[in-house]
């Protein structure tokens, strides 16, 4: 096999990510809390819908975000606790996917990256950081913005 073809044969599209990951996201859908959760949850749940800011240090994207999400929602009709817990679980699936994207790369296989991002992501202490009104998913989203980059600055460096 050429390097071409392998090149080729490791290629993730958009697509593909998608599709790899749309049970994740619902499975995380259907696990949403109805009620605010535990924790900080109703802190940040009054941010999303009134504004303000949350305790030190603020978080002040996750804010945006769920304020973003509570105008969104109120547009379609959700509630706002249901589409800010969705925000946090689109937050990790986006984590799922630059992860993915970094694992596939690395050991040239879908397959066991594919393995390796549903054997972290439905682990319990994720799964809570996907669905409650928490900033751990987009801090995950980030962490994740981070390895992939690092990863791609050294491939590119070592071609």
């Amino acid at each position: 096999m050429s390097e071409n073809q392998k090149q080729d044969s490791y290629s993730i599209t958009p697509g593909s990510i998608i599709l790899l990951l749309l049970p994740l996201l619902g499975l995380f859908a259907a696990s949403l809390p109805h009620a605010l959760p535990d924790f900080d949850a109703g802190e940040f749940a009054m941010v999303g819908v009134n504004g303000g800011i949350p305790h030190p240090p603020g978080y002040p994207l996750f804010s945006m975000g769920l304020i973003a999400a509570v105008s969104i929602g109120k547009s379609l009709g959700i509630n706002h606790i249901g589409v800010m817990s969705l925000f946090s679980s689109l937050c990790a699936v986006g984590a799922a996917a630059l992860l993915y994207i970094a694992l596939a790369e690395y050991c040239h296989s879908k397959t066991a990256a594919a393995i390796g991002i549903y054997a972290v992501f439905i682990a319990s202490p994720v799964w809570r950081a996907a669905t409650a009104i928490e900033p751990f998913a987009i801090n995950l989203f980030m962490a994740s913005l981070c390895i992939l980059s690092c990863w791609k600055i050294l491939t590119t460096v070592n071609e």
